[in-house]
């Protein structure tokens, strides 16, 4: 099996740290990303090495060029873009918060669940310097057992 072609949808500034991670990742790699905003997506695009630059989300989750996608917009988008994609056929990574209410996240889920995809929320904080401190606390028995 090949690596993981993964689309990325928005380019702010935590899709920079998604792009980063994905030059580190042995087993998946960033192929594409989606801007409303054509020329901050060749910025992206040409900051990443990227062949493949969408105009909107919608293109992206259609092209059938990516097996995944990464969900980085406003709040607003992360439920329809999610539904979208798992009708596409793609696995999705989608940002925290993964909605704006309790039916748009039960939604996604049972989506996911139906059509057999992966649905991963970014809540996230291993890398975070008090989470850090805090877990070095622990390793070293200073709190704990």
């Amino acid at each position: 099996m090949g690596k993981i072609r993964v689309g990325i949808v928005g380019s702010g500034y935590i899709a920079h740290y998604h792009a980063r991670g994905l030059q580190e990742c042995n087993s998946a790699e960033l192929y594409a990303i989606a801007n409303p905003t054509v020329e901050k997506g060749k910025d992206f695009a040409g900051k990443y090495g990227l062949k493949h630059v969408f105009s909107s989300a919608d293109d992206l989750i259609n092209s059938k060029i990516v097996d995944a996608v990464i969900i980085s917009t406003p709040n607003v988008f992360h439920s329809e873009y999610v539904l979208k994609a798992f009708k596409a056929g793609l696995d999705a990574f989608v940002e925290k918060p993964m909605a704006c209410s309790v039916a748009e996240a039960e939604a996604m889920k049972e989506q996911a669940l139906k059509e057999g995809k992966v649905l991963m929320v970014g809540h996230m904080w291993r890398f975070d310097r008090e989470v850090r401190y805090l877990a070095s606390l622990v390793s070293s028995e200073k709190i704990g057992r």
